[in-house]
């Protein structure tokens, strides 16, 4: 079956890059070494990271225990004073001298405490009343408290009397007024009596056990949240609730005395924490620090190591620069030597002495230019004959359409010599059809010389139609019926108006020698949505299979019979569209016929003159 369509434009495949051997070495040499660098770097790493998480966990957990052990320590002597002093000035035959000497002590002993307060049962109920009250004059000169700050203490937060009871000996209050002096208040009962004492003490005592740790944030909270002590003191000051930490949280569940716990904080933050209850006091130790802070030691590693990488990553350059010169060097004059070659000039020598495969190759060489001279003749001559063959070839094909118009022009005129009108129209035909003859030959010149081709506006319509002109009588005659529709607002373009209607009629042609018992043949053009002129050659013949749409514009390729195409056609056609910056296309389905689809931009589109069809 003859080719009456064509496949959507082939492109030619696209020049990959060439990349040098000696890159190529020096690629695989980085590659090599950078994987094993990023290798080693990435093990390393994740050990020491394993390393030194293991190492925060042992030493928070270190770290809230030895400080959970000192509070409770101080705890223990604070209450252990305060125990002296209700031993001696709260025993029912104490005087109030002795009271007043067992204050002086209890002072003396401890100078950061700025108030004692007795509580005694009082009434029927036995309620703990405030019974009596002393201030350490010479530690709160050391504060910016006053005694009327001591006052207003205990109306703002209370004694918790009903904790001090089982287990709890100590309650630990943060009574601080903002913005003044840190102060926290240690309640514990008298272990010979009912009465409850009442300590305000100043944060120095308490910081020093939780300031010690200095990337570590530690510090100590009650069963509430509530910040009792902490090395940044506005904390203390402030009464900052921490009671939402996940950390806190997790102590004060109250189902573990100890834990260590990894969280994510509220602004997006990791920290690794431990927590641990101090013993017989409503009091917890928490300390926390920064993953990123923890792990930094980690991060310079991994910096180092990528600077370790970058260094061997050069210094594997500098080496692969070196062999990759030694290994190309002959490559590159066996390449000059290829050059030579292709120039027509086989009298070469190749200047490579090594004995490996690229000496053989270049030996090789030389036997190859010997030989190719021997025949060189022979070839010059073969491809001068080729070359005559396929440009008779083209020639012929382009030109036969033409001349058969001609032909049945010249024979319709001899039956209409009575009629001189008919006959003029006739002469004008087969003048505008030799005039088209020349033209092909002079395009298959230029195409030749490979000159540009000569573009003016042209408008597709009236081409189209002039075409359709050339076409009808040469399809009439094989029973095939031209049919036109040409739409409305198809813009003009810029070409070369012979070399677009050789293309429509080449089409028309062979979709006319695609219908064997007839048929018919439709030209239309139309505006697509891109603002392009479209060209559409559309017939009813059998279609094209789609492994047969896959070589129509190969050159030489035909399904004629041998003697009846040279398969330069469409080839030919392919090569004006796309010099026409356009495209061609077909929509073919087998038994339903084919249509070419040209689609050409417009003239507004500024171009340049395009090269001859390759």
């Amino acid at each position: 079956m003859p080719v009456s369509a064509a496949m959507p434009v082939a492109t030619a495949a696209e020049p990959r890059l060439r990349i040098s051997i000696r890159y190529k070495i020096l690629v695989a040499i980085a590659a090599t070494l950078l994987l094993a660098v990023g290798a080693y770097g990435y093990l390393a790493v994740e050990l020491y990271t394993h390393d030194k998480l293991a190492y925060i966990y042992d030493a928070n957990a270190a770290t809230v225990a030895g400080a959970s052990e000192e509070a409770a320590s101080l705890l223990a002597v604070i209450t252990k004073e305060l125990h002296l002093f209700a031993r001696d000035g709260l025993r029912p035959s104490a005087s109030a001298k002795d009271r007043n000497n067992a204050v002086r002590d209890l002072f003396g002993l401890e100078s950061d405490m700025l108030r004692l307060e007795i509580y005694a049962p009082s009434g029927k109920n036995g309620e703990l009343r405030l019974d009596d009250s002393y201030v350490n004059k010479v530690a709160l000169e050391a504060t910016e408290l006053a005694a009327a700050d001591l006052r207003l203490l205990r109306k703002d937060k209370s004694v918790p009397f009903e904790a001090l009871s089982g287990e709890v000996d100590v309650v630990l209050q943060n009574s601080s007024l903002p913005p003044g002096t840190a102060v926290v208040t240690l309640s514990c009962r008298n272990p010979n009596g009912k009465e409850v004492l009442v300590a305000d003490l100043k944060h120095d005592r308490l910081l020093r056990v939780v300031a010690k740790a200095r990337m570590h944030e530690t510090y100590m909270v009650d069963d509430k949240g509530e910040i009792i002590a902490h090395p940044d003191a506005t904390y203390v000051v402030g009464r900052r609730d921490v009671s939402a930490n996940p950390l806190v949280k997790e102590a004060l569940r109250g189902s573990v005395q100890q834990g260590v716990k990894e969280f994510v904080a509220k602004n997006g933050a990791t920290f690794i924490g431990a927590f641990a209850r101090v013993p017989r006091a409503r009091l917890f130790v928490i300390t926390q620090i920064p993953k990123a802070e923890a792990l930094r030691a980690t991060v310079e590693l991994r910096n180092r190591t990528v600077l370790f990488a970058v260094g061997v990553l050069c210094a594997a350059f500098v080496v692969s620069i070196f062999l990759s010169r030694l290994l190309t060097s002959p490559i590159r004059r066996l390449r000059a030597a290829t050059e030579i070659i292709g120039q027509g000039r086989f009298d070469i020598e190749v200047d490579v002495q090594s004995r490996d495969e690229i000496g053989d190759l270049a030996r090789a060489f030389v036997r190859m230019g010997t030989t190719l001279r021997d025949v060189q003749g022979q070839l010059l001559q073969s491809e001068k004959m080729a070359a005559f063959g396929q440009l008779g070839a083209g020639i012929t094909h382009e030109v036969k359409n033409p001349m058969t118009g001609i032909v049945s022009f010249a024979q319709l005129a001899q039956r209409k010599l009575d009629d001189k009108d008919k006959v003029l129209e006739f002469l004008k035909l087969i003048e505008k059809e030799a005039l088209r003859c020349r033209d092909i030959l002079v395009n298959f010149l230029k195409f030749a010389r490979a000159s540009t081709h000569d573009m003016e506006k042209v408008d597709v319509n009236g081409m189209v139609d002039n075409s359709a002109n050339m076409l009808r009588h040469q399809l009439n005659i094989n029973n095939v019926q031209l049919l036109t529709a040409l739409g409305a607002g198809v813009p003009a373009i810029m070409g070369n108006a012979p070399e677009l209607q050789q293309v429509i009629l080449n089409l028309g042609i062979n979709a006319q020698q695609a219908m064997s018992t007839g048929g018919k043949v439709t030209l239309a053009t139309e505006k697509d949505a891109a603002g392009n002129a479209v060209i559409k050659v559309s017939d009813t013949g059998p279609g094209i299979p789609p492994e047969i749409q896959a070589k129509i514009f190969e050159p030489f390729f035909t399904t004629k019979p041998p003697g009846q195409g040279t398969g330069l056609g469409l080839s030919v056609s392919f090569g004006i569209v796309k010099a026409h910056k356009g495209t061609l296309g077909v929509e073919s389905v087998v038994g339903k016929g084919a249509t070419f689809v040209i689609k050409l931009p417009p003239a507004e589109v500024e171009r340049k003159t395009p090269p001859p069809p390759a």
